[in-house]
């Protein structure tokens, strides 16, 4: 008689049938994000990646935060899902080596922070919108938007700006936001 395989489903009852396939129904249950290509941050060790270490600043007291969990799981809060998919606006500030900055970019690492803590006290003092700063500022496509992004799940941006703007509120401002592209204003659209 020829051993049957593992999967062969043929005359097994269909309770069997599950328990059979059940590490592979799981496997469809897990939640994918696209973290590869031009819209990922370097893998951690990877010898070329030269990205500093993400961090979030708190827009009250401008210390630097925790950023909030940055698995892809769902997260609740008080009884209420965290959505799969977030809106939201940006300005980035990126400088001279920062991954995916524009050939023109000149400034210093230190020069894009102090510009993006510049920003965030215009917006803050109401001098102008993240959209009048995002198309006269921003390093980024995002710029001829007004700086929207669009729709898009955790996986999708760079670890530190998803925890940022999945932590806020819609209508929020992040603090000064830092990923391997530069500094971060977001503000969270949906």
């Amino acid at each position: 008689m020829r051993p049957s395989h593992p999967l062969a489903l043929g005359s097994v009852t269909p309770s069997a049938k599950l328990v059979r396939l059940a590490p592979f129904l799981a496997l469809l249950a897990l939640p994918l994000g696209c973290n590869t290509g031009s819209n990922a941050d370097p893998a951690p060790g990877d010898p070329g990646a030269t990205a500093p270490a993400t961090s979030v600043t708190d827009p009250t007291s401008g210390a630097l935060a925790s950023p909030a969990p940055s698995d892809t799981a769902t997260i609740s809060f008080a009884g209420e899902e965290a959505p799969r998919v977030i809106g939201a606006s940006q300005i980035l500030i990126a400088y001279k080596g920062a991954q995916l900055a524009p050939p023109t970019v000149t400034r210093s690492r230190e020069e894009a922070r102090r510009r993006a803590e510049e920003i965030l006290a215009q917006l803050k003092e109401g001098k102008a919108t993240l959209e009048e700063l995002a198309r006269s500022s921003s390093d980024d496509s995002s710029r001829a938007a007004d700086g929207a992004m669009g729709n898009f799940e955790r996986g999708a941006v760079p670890p530190a700006l998803a925890d940022a703007a999945f932590a806020l509120k819609v209508g929020e401002t992040s603090g000064i936001v830092e990923s391997a592209r530069g500094f971060h204003v977001v503000r969270r659209s949906r």
